[in-house]
């Protein structure tokens, strides 16, 4: 029994390694303007709904503009943010799905 409970901490203490990006201020509003551009060439009487628009377009811009880092992290995808010594300018962005 205290195998399995010693199996059971491991497996839930182990680590992935995972995609972030950082953005500046200045990456922020390269993004933001992308998107009001974008979403203004977009073709809005298409099938597509404006918000699975603005979605993509924030996908891509992130991928543009902004700093991929590879992190470790715990199997609940938790990213360790007070060890990346962020400045008060810059954010991290955690979630980016790759289709």
């Amino acid at each position: 029994m205290k195998i399995l409970y010693v199996l059971l901490i491991v497996l839930c203490s182990c680590t992935t390694k995972a995609t972030r990006f950082i953005c500046s201020c200045e990456d922020r509003t390269k993004m933001e303007q992308f998107i009001s551009k974008n979403v203004k060439d977009s073709n809005n009487t298409s099938d597509e709904e404006t918000e699975d628009v603005i979605a993509e377009l924030r996908k891509t811009s992130l991928v543009l503009y902004c700093n991929p880092i590879i992190i470790e992290v715990n199997r609940n995808d938790y990213t360790p943010i007070n060890d990346l010594n962020l400045d008060s300018c810059e954010t991290m962005i955690p979630y980016y799905y790759q289709y």
